[in-house]
């Protein structure tokens, strides 16, 4: 009987960037990331008008630690969100 290849390998890097896009469609939560990758995922929500309530549920964190992510890296909150403050 013949040998199967064994799988192909993922490195860390790949995997890292497979569960981040997972992170970011909501997938996951982003307590899976390393921190420089959950502050990358914070500020790319952010950037895209994200208020810290909606990025705390998409990426199933706190409020306090989004909140406290934004601060740390500068940013200013986003009152608003997507939804134009319409809750």
């Amino acid at each position: 009987m013949a040998r199967r290849a064994p799988p192909p390998r993922v490195s860390g890097a790949r995997r890292a960037g497979e569960l981040y896009e997972r992170a970011r469609l909501g997938l996951v939560p982003a307590e899976v990331l390393s921190s420089e990758l959950r502050w990358r995922l914070v500020a790319e929500l952010h950037r895209g008008g994200w208020s810290d309530a909606e990025i705390a549920d998409h990426t199933r964190t706190t409020r306090y630690t989004v909140s406290r992510i934004r601060g740390e890296m500068g940013l200013r909150p986003n009152p608003q969100g997507r939804r134009g403050g319409m809750d």
